[in-house]
């Protein structure tokens, strides 16, 4: 391992929260932080490679002067194919995002995440590979701790991780409709039924206004604030 990557390590590790957890990106190991010196292996995927990877980490961590530990690690079985593997991470994911709290200790799971939707923040302009620029849009959704009365905003990716697809394939417009993406099953269903939802574009077919781009290409359910379905 160069130098680069032990400095990071270093600086990654004296960075994490105590309890808090590091997943290499497809490396098969995921590490809880027990306090200022020690590390846990919580989950290794049960392959050669992987545990070569956990030996690596390992003997990066005892130069650094951290003590990892890994006799009580959940051994998971290799996955099959990369649609497993994919699955396997992703639960991983959610998991530790089960376990994300407010400065405070309050967890976000307890901050009533089914009453929040995204909100459009800004264009801002992010710098390319080879140098040109783009302009992206940002979004959030803001969070109340009820324990301070504080607001936190968090990335659609991690409210993706914390609420799963079908939370989070909708948004409220302007109009307090709710905007819900219907899956292929539940649209033939709803075709069958008579009760036609609408095709959203990057517009909202009703108010006019911007939406998620990862509702781009949905047909929806519209269900009015009061809760009556069309």
């Amino acid at each position: 391992m160069n130098e680069q990557m032990k400095t990071w390590m270093k600086e990654h590790f004296a960075n994490m929260a105590e309890s808090g957890i590091w997943m290499p990106e497809n490396a098969g190991i995921t590490y809880q932080k027990k306090d200022s010196k020690t590390l846990s292996l919580i989950r290794l995927v049960d392959s050669e490679g992987c545990r070569d990877n956990h030996e690596r980490i390992k003997a990066v961590a005892w130069d650094l002067g951290y003590t990892v530990k890994d006799d009580e690690a959940e051994i998971v079985p290799e996955p099959r194919n990369q649609m497993e593997a994919h699955v396997q991470e992703l639960d991983m994911k959610r998991k530790i995002a089960q376990g994300w709290a407010d400065k405070d200790g309050t967890l976000l799971v307890d901050m009533n995440l089914d009453a929040v939707y995204p909100r459009f923040v800004e264009d801002r302009e992010v710098l390319l590979d080879n140098g040109d620029t783009t302009s992206v849009e940002i979004w959030e959704y803001s969070l109340l701790n009820p324990n301070t009365e504080e607001t936190l905003s968090i990335d659609p990716d991690d409210y993706h991780l914390l609420m799963g697809d079908d939370r989070f394939m909708q948004y409220m417009n302007e109009d307090g409709q709710l905007m819900s993406a219907l899956g292929r099953p539940e649209m033939i269903r709803a075709i069958d039924e008579g009760n036609y939802g609408v095709l959203v574009g990057t517009t909202d077919p009703h108010t006019g206004e911007r939406v998620p781009p990862w509702m781009y290409g949905t047909y929806c359910k519209v269900i009015p604030i009061l809760g009556e379905e069309e």
